[in-house]
């Protein structure tokens, strides 16, 4: 009879065997193609919970060092398909053929996270139990998907669980991208971790109804409506490394084509430099607001050498910031703001100083330059700020391949239905979308599109609360690098001489 949690963790660690080779290559064959077909979205994002519960049911491995390899092997399933493009982006030509060392290496830097989590939780189980590892699964999934998105210089934010299901709009919104993969790591954990009748009989029904709670709370914080306040025709135009000339060209034609929309917006790095007088004298002339792209000087800044291709269409070696500037109906630079988050292995300029919402006419409007808007720490500054619509500039070059630009842009959903916040990106060669508050699309421009344009209603919604793992990220993090901490001591022959003999629970 079991009357103690620690007895029930100690009668299931005993009941759950170790996996064998053969079944745990299926379980990366099955977890991998989940996966992929759940980040298809089409209905398919329920499958999203299989790839999870393949991943949790690594940790049965019976060796720590072939549950990390399986679960990189998984992660790079993951990964590699979805990023084949990085080959290009980071190859170079060799006897007719492009030779990329550098792209296998990011991936498996990517890989290796999904290696730690199956190591963890191998570790976890081993030493405290079956319920401590339900307990911690969620934990140190959110700790480890933040900790490799947004906590480190090589951060990455793509793939996660969370963008597999932007369908689910108020799971995703109450508890956020992060929280979101929490949830269904905790789902997932619960139905495969407590196996042992009396352990479900004692312990299941109080870790189920924390969840039930939690998924609850985090759902319903999303599902309160915000109604549009304010509204602005948006119009915006698709150029990759223009000239000038190019640039009032195609201004002329976003008139024809959207005469009725105030404000325009183009594309990152569509100017280099500051806007010109030409550039605002067309403002002044039609009256007209405009969001461009282009480089801000930096005096006294050293500028980065180095081999890495610079972003920038420009001539001159001198330091810069990324920018986004706001020219007003007055011929005047009325707002900016520099990108606070310049890609890595690229000339991209010099991180931006802070972050500040735009005091547009028509309400608060939060301006994000390319890959800021990926990043959650980088936006949650802008919505903290009061922003009730977001306006992103991006520069995909066309030569890395339509594939790299569709994955981009679903970032601008995945940010609109988090947030609650309409969104309007406009990308030098696509994909360019307007998106209501909903996640739903209603006007894009496709790849490379050049000259395209697009235009819609931008109607703003707020301002809005950020999702609760802004704060629950962070912590999580802590938490899941102070286990990871404990469980390397206590794995050493030091650790094992402090303690005594048959003192120490469950099996290194």
């Amino acid at each position: 009879m079991i009357s103690r949690p620690s007895d029930c963790n100690a009668v299931v660690s005993a009941q759950v065997a170790p996996v064998s080779w053969g079944r745990s290559v299926v379980w990366v064959a099955v977890g991998v193609a989940a996966f992929q077909l759940a980040f298809l979205g089409h209905g398919l994002e329920f499958l999203v919970l299989v790839y999870l519960g393949c991943l949790f049911e690594l940790r049965r491995l019976p060796t720590p060092r072939r549950a990390f390899w399986m679960g990189t092997v998984l992660g790079l399933g993951v990964y590699g398909p979805q990023l084949l493009f990085l080959w290009k982006v980071f190859g170079f030509e060799a006897g007719g053929f492009t030779v990329s060392p550098v792209a296998p290496i990011l991936w498996l830097v990517l890989a290796v996270f999904h290696g730690f989590f199956v190591l963890l939780l191998r570790q976890v189980e081993r030493r405290h139990g079956a319920l401590a590892v339900v307990l911690a699964a969620p934990v140190l999934w959110m700790g480890l998907e933040f900790g490799r998105c947004e906590a480190w210089w090589l951060r990455f934010a793509w793939f996660t669980v969370g963008e597999t299901v932007t369908a689910w709009g108020p799971l995703l919104r109450g508890s956020g991208v992060y929280g979101s993969g929490a949830l269904l790591m905790a789902v997932v954990a619960t139905g495969l971790g407590l196996r042992h009748e009396s352990l479900r009989r004692r312990c299941i029904g109080r870790v189920l109804a924390l969840g039930l709670i939690l998924v609850a709370w985090g759902t319903g914080r999303g599902t309160r409506p915000l109604p549009a306040t304010r509204s602005v025709e948006v119009a915006g135009l698709q150029l990759e490394t223009p000239g000038e000339s190019d640039v009032l060209g195609g201004l002329d034609r976003v008139l024809v084509r959207h005469p009725t929309a105030p404000l325009i917006v183009l594309g990152e790095y569509n100017l280099d430099g500051p806007p010109s007088e030409s550039v605002r004298r067309w403002c002044r002339e039609h009256q007209r607001w405009l969001v461009v792209g282009g480089t801000e000087p930096v005096a006294d800044a050293p500028a980065k050498s180095g081999a890495a291709p610079r972003l920038s269409p420009g001539a001159g070696g001198g330091a810069f910031r990324d920018t986004a500037f706001v020219v007003g109906p007055s011929g005047t630079i009325e707002f900016s703001q520099a990108k606070s988050v310049p890609i890595q292995f690229f000339q991209d300029g010099l991180p931006a100083t802070g972050q500040e919402v735009w005091e547009s006419p028509w309400g608060r409007l939060g301006l994000a330059v390319c890959y800021d808007a990926s990043y959650r720490r980088v936006m949650d500054r802008l919505v903290r700020k009061g922003a009730e619509g977001l306006l992103v500039i991006a520069m995909d070059a066309e030569s890395w391949g339509a594939h790299e630009h569709d994955l981009n842009a679903r970032i601008g959903r995945l940010r609109a239905v988090e947030y609650g916040l309409p969104v309007f990106r406009v990308a030098t060669s696509g994909v360019s979308q307007l998106l209501g508050a909903d996640g739903v699309e209603s006007a894009r421009a496709g790849f490379p599109g050049p000259g395209e344009t697009l235009g819609g209603t931008l109607h703003l919604a707020g301002p809005v609360a950020v999702p609760v793992d802004a704060w629950l990220g962070p912590v999580a993090l802590g938490v899941t690098l102070g286990a990871a901490a404990w469980l390397a001591i206590a794995a050493t022959p030091w650790y094992a001489r402090k303690i005594k003999p048959g003192s120490a629970p469950g099996i290194a």
